[in-house]
C-alpha cells in the first residue's frame, strides 16, 4: 500500500500565489494525500483563497506570524502522513513531483529529499542541491542562475536542501521532532534540520525528477537591515550548534576578514548584533551540544571560555568598523536619496530631525534585562519563578557585563554623533562655502542614526528571549 503524504503549505500574505500553488498540488497523480495550509496571520485575502479549496484542503489559522519554523511546526503536529512535505506558497509544482519524492523515500537510508527548483521562466536553475561553506557557514545553491541543460539530473547527496520544498519521512520526524523555532523568523532552519538528520544516520538527497517553479519571494526585503540581521544571527547560531572547535576557529578568522572590508553599514551593525545575541544564547547552545547527539558534541575543556572571548572580540571589531564607516561618508546615500527615504524631507529641514534622532539615541543607550511573564492561566507563576531562577544563575556574572559593555559603546557612539553634528554646524556658521560642501554629508547623518537606532531599539526585549508558553 502506498504511504500517505501530508503536504503542508505555509501561507503569509500570499494571495498572489496561493491559487496556482494549491491547484498544482491538487493536480498531482498521487494518493493517498492530505493538503494542509497553515496561515501565519495573513492580512490580505489569503484565507479566502484557501477556503475556496475546502474540503480538499484543510486550513489552520495562526493568531500571529510564527515564522517559518513555528508555522510549519503547527502543520507537522496536525499532519497524519508517513511522509510530510513542507512547501512554500510561491511555488508551482510540476506533474510527477509528488510521486518522485515518495519513490525516493522508499530507500530506507534516505530521510530527507529536496527538489530541482527552476525560476518561473522554466529555463534557469535556482536550486539543484545546496552546500554550506566549511569556514563561515555561508550557504549556496548548486546550479544557481545556470540554464538547465540536464547537467544536474542525477540523484545526489548534499549538505542540505532548501526548505522551499522538502520531503521528510516520518522516521526522521519521530527521532528529531520539529524544526528549531529559535531560528525565527527565517534562515537556516532547514540547514540545521538536515545536518541533524545526517548525524542521526539519514541521507539528505536531491531528486531532479521532483521539479517545481519558484518565485522566491520573501517577507524580508532584499538588502534590508532586517534581512542581514536575521541571516547573520541564524548563521552564527547554526555554526555554534554544529561546528567543532577547529571549524569555529576558521569561522572566527573568516568573519574577522569579512568585517574588516565591508562597506555596508547595515551589514556590519547586523554582524555586531548577531555576535551579541549569540553571546547571550551561548550557555543554552553549549548545554544542547552536550545532550543532543545530533549537534556538534560537547566542547573541549576551555572551549566555552574561548568562544565567549571570540564572540566578544568579533563584536568589538564590528563596533570599531561602525565607527570607521560613520566617520567616512563616502559610502552613505546622497542627500537626494536620504530625502526620499525620509518621506520627502529636504536638506535644509534636517536640523529638527537630527535633534529628535540624537535625543532618541541618547535615551536608548542603556540596556536593561527583560522582564518575562508567562501567559499560562494557572501555572504561569511557576513558569515565571523557574525562569527567574534560571536567568539569575547567569545574569549577574554573564548577562549584566554584556549589557554594561554594550551600553558603554552605545553612549560613546551617541556622543560621537553629537560631536560630529556640532562640528558640521560650526563649520556652516564659520564658512558658508564649506557648509555647502558638507551639506550632502549633513543630510546623510540622520540615515546613520536611524540605522543604529534600528539595531538598538529591540535589544532590551531580544537579549534573553524565552518562548512564552
Amino acid at each position: 500500500m502506498s504511504p500517505k503524504v501530508s503536504v503542508i503549505v505555509l501561507a503569509w500574505n500570499g494571495e498572489k500565489y496561493l491559487d496556482a500553488c494549491l491547484s498544482a498540488v491538487l493536480s498531482q497523480d498521487y494518493e493517498p494525500r492530505e493538503v494542509i495550509v497553515v496561515d501565519n496571520a495573513s492580512s490580505d485575502g489569503s484565507v479566502g483563497i484557501v477556503q475556496c479549496y475546502e474540503p480538499q484542503v484543510r486550513l489552520i489559522q495562526n493568531d500571529y506570524n510564527l515564522g517559518f519554523a513555528g508555522g510549519n511546526n503547527v502543520g507537522l503536529k496536525s499532519a497524519n502522513g508517513e511522509i510530510v512535505v513542507l512547501l512554500n506558497q510561491d511555488t508551482v509544482v510540476q506533474p510527477g513531483w509528488l510521486r518522485a519524492l515518495v519513490d525516493t523515500l522508499e530507500d530506507s537510508s534516505i530521510g530527507i529529499v529536496g527538489c530541482k527548483i527552476l525560476y518561473p521562466d522554466g529555463q534557469n536553475l535556482q536550486h539543484a542541491g545546496a552546500r554550506v561553506r566549511p569556514d563561515d557557514a555561508m550557504t549556496y545553491h548548486v546550479g544557481w542562475g545556470e540554464q538547465d541543460h540536464g547537467q544536474y539530473d542525477l540523484l545526489a547527496d548534499f549538505d542540505y536542501v532548501t526548505g522551499a520544498a522538502i520531503a521528510i519521512h516520518r522516521r526522521v520526524l519521530t527521532q528529531l521532532g520539529g524544526l528549531d523555532e529559535q531560528f525565527y523568523p527565517g534562515f537556516y532552519e532547514e540547514t540545521d534540520y538536515c545536518f541533524r538528520a545526517r548525524r542521526a544516520g539519514f541521507r539528505v538527497v536531491y531528486q531532479p525528477r521532483a521539479v517545481f517553479y519558484h518565485h522566491e519571494t520573501t517577507s524580508l526585503p532584499v538588502d534590508s537591515y532586517a534581512r542581514s540581521y536575521a541571516y547573520h544571527r541564524n548563521r552564527v547560531r547554526f555554526l555554534l550548534r554544529h561546528w567543532d572547535i577547529a571549524a569555529l576557529e576558521s569561522f572566527a578568522g573568516a568573519d574577522q576578514r569579512a568585517t574588516a572590508v565591508t562597506l555596508s553599514l547595515d551589514d556590519v551593525i547586523a554582524r555586531a548584533r548577531a555576535y551579541g545575541d549569540n553571546l547571550v544564547a551561548l550557555p543554552l547552545i553549549v548545554a544542547q551540544r552536550r545532550t543532543d547527539p545530533t549537534l556538534g558534541g560537547a566542547l573541549p575543556e576551555g572551549g566555552l571560555r574561548w568562544l565567549i572571548e571570540t564572540l566578544q572580540s568579533l563584536r568589538q571589531q564590528a563596533h570599531q568598523r561602525v565607527v570607521v564607516l560613520i566617520t567616512d561618508s563616502a559610502h552613505l546615500p546622497a542627500a537626494a536619496d536620504w530625502d526620499a527615504s525620509m518621506g520627502g524631507i529636504q536638506t535644509g529641514q534636517t536640523t529638527a530631525r537630527m535633534q529628535v534622532l540624537l535625543q532618541e539615541l541618547a535615551s536608548q543607550t542603556v540596556l536593561r534585562e527583560p522582564r518575562l511573564r508567562s501567559k499560562l492561566p494557572v501555572l504561569g507563576w511557576l513558569v515565571d519563578a523557574f525562569r527567574r531562577y534560571w536567568i539569575s544563575l547567569i545574569e549577574r556574572h554573564y548577562i549584566v557585563p554584556i549589557l554594561n559593555q554594550q551600553s558603554a559603546f552605545n553612549a560613546k557612539v551617541a556622543e560621537l554623533m553629537r560631536q560630529l553634528y556640532e562640528e558640521i554646524a560650526d563649520l556652516r556658521q564659520s564658512n558658508e562655502a564649506t557648509a555647502r560642501l558638507l551639506s550632502a554629508d549633513d543630510a546623510a547623518i540622520p540615515y546613520v542614526l536611524q540605522t543604529i537606532l534600528n539595531d538598538w531599539k529591540p535589544r532590551s526585549t531580544d537579549l534573553c528571549k524565552v518562548s512564552e508558553e
